[in-house]
């Protein structure tokens, strides 16, 4: 049997499973292997990363107390509301309409947003028929893409731990009103909750806060005094198995895979004097199922101390500053073992916000993107007559920052 008999004879049977199975059976394609990427909010970590949070993947944030695990979540789960579903492209901010609405069948009101994307014109969204939608409700569909092809990034928030408070959540970038959140009572509960969601397919990030907390019935219900040893691991092992089972069927049926951040605590190993002395709660499926494992910790506190050519321009961040470090122990889709930090304001007026400014004029300065040509200052394709006149550029257009960011992004995993 030569090869092309070989191929033909592979092929038919693809062509079967296919018919049996649907997308759960392919050669790579559909954009399987292209991993999409949300930037985090920070340059540093993005490129840790391999250029940002991978989209439909586990990842898996865990430290001490106090270590910004929740705030970094909170991050990008505000930077993914300004994204394009389909694209993952960041929108215009600005451009961004929150419409207010009633649901048909509750009659509660929900807020929504409306933009504008082109991905499907430029080819860079191939639509898929969903599962239960007919041909021509799909056809509907797709004809609409062609005018605007921009869907909403649905974000929900599974709060156990009760962390959630309002204006640090505006600081840091979500928009509570189109924020979906639940506050369960029990681990089973949270568990049912997540899985639901997930599976439905219409929803893009789900973040759970956090593994560590969560209570399973039992413990709540009897005594404190009765011993449960392992019944919280055993209880998450079987919600991974479940999540990630829901990923492969929203694959299948919707073309698209929820993002999921989840964040853990750690713990001291009793007895142990030689190795890791420390561990996290809720077994170990957890890292199995998790692309990337990222451990994090704050351990240096900073003060007014800022970028030379932002303290000409009277820029100077005042207050408190806490630096977070962090090390990805695994990385599924670049390289492990990176490591860095960034540094989150605090006690001032920009409090809540991740401050790398001063990296990324360095990091321009370093691939070209901000050079001086003769008596003029280029960034990117503009010119301008100093360099305090690029920076002010910058500071004053947060949609030229972000365009600055991805284009340094690129240029660093090239």
């Amino acid at each position: 049997m030569n090869d092309k008999s070989r191929l033909g004879s592979l092929n038919k049977v693809a062509r079967g499973l296919r018919k049996s199975y649907g997308r759960a059976v392919g050669s790579g394609i559909d954009g399987i292997l292209d991993i999409p990427r949300i930037p985090t909010g920070s340059i540093q970590l993005d490129y840790t990363l391999g250029g940002g949070l991978p989209v439909g993947r586990i990842t898996l944030f865990y430290g001490p107390e106090s270590s910004s695990k929740t705030t970094t979540a909170y991050h990008i789960a505000g930077i993914s509301q300004d994204v394009c579903a389909n694209c993952y492209r960041p929108v215009n901010i600005e451009s961004v309409e929150e419409i207010e609405g009633a649901d048909i069948d509750s009659g509660e009101i929900t807020h929504y947003a409306v933009a504008h994307c082109d991905c499907y014109k430029k080819g860079l969204f191939k639509p898929v028929q969903y599962l239960d939608e007919k041909k021509d409700e799909f056809k509907e569909r797709v004809k609409g893409y062609e005018e605007n092809s921009y869907e909403e990034f649905r974000v929900a928030l599974l709060d156990y731990e009760g962390a959630l408070e309002s204006d640090w959540a505006l600081r840091c970038g979500i928009d509570e009103r189109r924020l979906y959140y639940a506050k369960p009572e029990t681990a089973e509960e949270l568990i049912d909750i997540y899985v639901a969601l997930n599976h439905s397919g219409m929803m893009d990030m789900l973040v759970l806060d956090s593994i560590a907390s969560m209570a399973p019935s039992v413990e709540i219900e009897e005594s404190s005094e009765k011993w449960q040893q392992g019944l919280a691991a055993r209880l998450m092992n079987k919600a991974v198995r479940r999540i990630v089972s829901g990923g492969n069927h929203t694959h299948k049926n919707y073309g698209r895979t929820a993002t999921h951040i989840w964040i853990n605590q750690v713990r001291d190993k009793i007895g142990v004097m030689f190795g890791e002395k420390t561990t996290i709660p809720g077994g170990k499926a957890q890292k199995f199922a998790a692309s990337i494992i990222v451990g994090m910790w704050a351990n240096k506190w900073e003060t007014e101390i800022h970028e030379e050519e932002l303290v000409k321009l009277n820029q100077m961040q005042m207050g408190t500053r806490v630096r977070i470090n962090w090390k990805v122990k695994k990385n599924k889709t670049a390289p492990a073992q990176g490591q860095g930090s960034y540094v989150l304001l605090v006690s001032d007026e920009k409090r809540g916000q991740i401050d790398d400014f001063a990296l990324i004029l360095e990091l321009a300065s370093k691939y070209g993107e901000l050079v001086k040509e003769k008596t003029k200052w280029r960034l990117g394709v503009r010119e301008f007559k100093t360099k305090t006149s690029a920076i002010n550029f910058l500071l004053d257009d947060p949609s030229e920052l972000i365009s600055l960011r991805n284009r340094l992004i690129k240029l660093m995993m090239a």
